[in-house]
């Protein structure tokens, strides 16, 4: 400080008590460094409440390095009990504007499959305001840089004052019989000698940061030639490190300049900001489902969701950022499972006829009927055809067919678009059509399962033709761990949360064999599994995957989305309705044998069954001949848990 001072104004006196706030000011003043640097004023960066007693006889002599007093007399005429408070932020040069945050949280596509993560992106600062503050932080890290190695200045007027000052008064000074340098001048030349080329650089990466922020235009591209120079600057500074700080800030430099993609799970925990992220289904109940965020740049998140655990339906997302002192709740919404598209074969043949299986569930996973439903394919020739209502058919509630003639080879995308009584859901996939490939996969099996009014017993059959090789293959399909299997010659193993079955085949001229299995699933309802996808291996030949999951949707509840009608065959079977409250309280309807409405009870999930008792016997000669149950909490937006029935007769 005395050496600081006494390249000051000489009239100083010959002893004087000043506040360290009085000699900053004069420093500044004297060093233009206000006017040079455009930084705040030196006594708002800086406090100070202590005072410091000097001697300027003591202060004329410093002025000569050769005659450097004992550095413990210096540490004698110092007392300084307060803490230095720097704020950087204040000194930064900076003609930005302030930030303004607007949260966007948006999902990625129209819908996803079961098994798809859904990924929702968080976004609050644009593409300009991250190159804005990655510039902003690039500058950071060379002043640390900078700082860390303590490089000083030849000019009174730089910004070497300021550093050096700092250093004086945030490192301890040495003691009375600590080592005293034989000659300081020589060593700080060597110093300035060895750390010329590093400073040499920063500077030009400064210079070229002020320019920048002059034209206050930023490009991706400028800031990865920056990123590009500091990797350069890391390296360079490696050589020439000359202390444990310094070693940290190449670590943060070589951070800054390889932009990894960080990822956190659950929640988000940064040094600018922290988001956490919640999941509720469309009763609005908090879901337990595994987020993931990953940084995509400053101010962009990708959230994804972990299918393990979850049922088809529409959910929401609710985000809490908190950045730069304030907090933001953003909400989205994304369709999960609700439309599914099982493909015939895992690939076809040029000129073959695609057959698709389409089940439409509604915001709470049941099925929907009658739908909407648009069906866009787009030929890898961009060549378009849209199937609708007259191209699809109704098979049953909630499944619909359609067929495609397929023409050139390549991978035709599928776009459907339904109507599910809570707006339009969307889902992309596709399918592949080649020339040549090496087996071929058909499986046979339902889109959708009904376990309440049928046997809980399910057949999958699986036909394998073989266009290469005749050697012995192992064949695998994979179905979730929840599954029984049984009924077949494979043999079954649980691997994680999958059942993994595995057959032994040997193709006989070119056919492979028709592989069998029986599966059972959980009373749960809704649910919508995958099985697949089936991989083949033989000696000698990659292996062969399947091109997609062939998904199955649990769900027997009957839903009345339009009048009972007389003539619709739908309603005209005394079928049992079942309608289920939780995943272990279930009630059946029905016609009995005497054409009286009927229910039954369970509180096991279906298990078991208690005869309940007729609901209404109609007058003598009157017969009902069909019937529908709709039970309110099925339909989004009802919450009453009422069962309503309504039944017809002959006249």
């Amino acid at each position: 400080i005395e050496k600081l001072y006494s390249q000051g104004i000489p009239n100083h006196g010959p002893t004087q008590t000043k506040s360290i706030d009085e000699i900053l000011k004069e420093i500044e003043q004297e060093a233009g460094l206000h006017a040079q640097n455009n930084i705040l004023p030196l006594e708002e960066q800086l406090s100070f409440s202590d005072t410091l007693t000097y001697s300027h006889s003591q202060a004329q002599d410093i002025t000569n390095p050769s005659i450097l007093p004992p550095l413990n007399s210096l540490q004698e005429q110092l007392s300084l009990s307060d803490t230095l408070t720097f704020s950087h932020s204040q000194a930064q040069n900076s003609t930005f504007p302030i930030l303004q945050i607007i949260p966007i949280l948006e999902p990625t596509k129209g819908g996803y499959s079961m098994t798809e993560e859904p990924e929702i992106v968080l976004e609050f600062y644009d593409e300009s305001q991250a190159l804005q503050l990655e510039l902003n932080d690039i500058e950071l890290i060379l002043n640390l840089v900078e700082s860390a190695g303590e490089p000083t200045q030849d000019s009174p007027n730089s910004l070497g004052l300021i550093t050096d000052f700092i250093g004086i008064l945030l490192f301890k000074i040495p003691s009375v019989d600590a080592a005293k340098p034989e000659n300081l001048k020589d060593t700080k030349d060597i110093a300035k000698d060895n750390k010329s080329s590093d400073k040499a650089k920063i500077k030009q990466l400064k210079n070229e940061i002020k320019q920048l922020k002059q034209d206050k235009t930023l490009s991706t591209d400028e800031i990865k030639d920056l990123k590009s120079k500091l990797k350069i600057l890391a390296l360079q500074l490696k050589e020439t490190k000359q202390n444990a700080k310094l070693n940290s800030e190449i670590t943060k430099i070589e951070k800054l300049a390889n932009e990894f993609k960080e990822t956190q799970k659950d929640n988000w925990n940064g040094n600018k900001e922290t988001i956490t992220a919640e999941i509720f289904d469309s009763k609005n109940n908090k879901v337990n489902l595994a987020v993931e965020f990953v940084k995509q740049r400053e101010g962009k998140f990708n959230i994804k969701i972990d299918p393990l655990n979850a049922k088809p339906g529409i959910y929401k997302i609710k985000t809490i950022l908190n950045v730069n002192g304030n907090q933001f709740v953003s909400e989205s919404q994304f369709a999960w499972g609700l439309v599914s598209v099982n493909s015939m074969k895992s690939i076809y043949k040029p000129t073959e006829t695609a057959k698709f299986e389409i089940v439409i569930l509604n915001a709470t996973g049941n099925p929907v009927c009658p739908a909407n439903v648009l069906m866009q394919i787009i030929a890898p020739n961009l060549q378009s055809t849209t199937l609708s209502s007259n191209d699809i058919v109704e098979d049953s509630c909630g499944l619909y067919t359609a067929d495609y003639p397929t023409s050139v080879t390549g991978n035709y995308t599928i776009n459907v678009q339904a109507d599910t009584g809570n707006g339009i859901a969307n889902f992309e996939t596709y399918f592949t059509v080649l020339d040549k490939y090496d087996y071929d996969i058909i499986r046979y099996t339902p889109s959708k399962i009904d376990p309440f009014t049928e046997p809980n017993d399910f057949d999958v059959e699986i036909d394998i033709t073989s266009f290469v090789g005749n050697n012995e293959l192992t064949i695998r399909d994979y179905v979730p761990s929840s599954f029984n299997i049984f009924n077949t010659d494979a043999t079954v193993e649980t691997i994680g949360n999958q059942k993994v079955i595995t057959w032994h085949k040997t193709p006989k001229d070119g056919f492979v064999d028709t592989l069998v299995y029986s599966y059972s699933v959980p009373l749960i309802t809704p649910e919508l599994y995958p099985l697949g996808k089936i991989t083949i291996d033989q000696s000698g030949i990659p292996t062969f995957t399947e091109a997609r999951n062939w998904f199955v949707a649990v769900d027997p509840q009957f839903l009345v989305s339009t009048d009972v009608s007389t003539i619709d065959d739908k309603w005209q079977n005394s079928n049992k309705r079942i309608v289920a409250i939780n995943s272990t309280h279930l009630y059946s309807f029905y016609l009995d044998g005497a054409s009286d409405l009927h229910y039954d009870s369970s509180t096991n999930g279906g298990y078991t069954w208690t005869t309940g008792a007729d609901l209404y016997s109609p007058d003598t000669g009157i017969s009902y001949n069909g019937m529908g149950v709709w039970y309110e909490p099925s339909t989004p937006g009802r919450t009453n848990k009422v069962i309503h029935i309504a039944a017809f007769d002959s006249g």
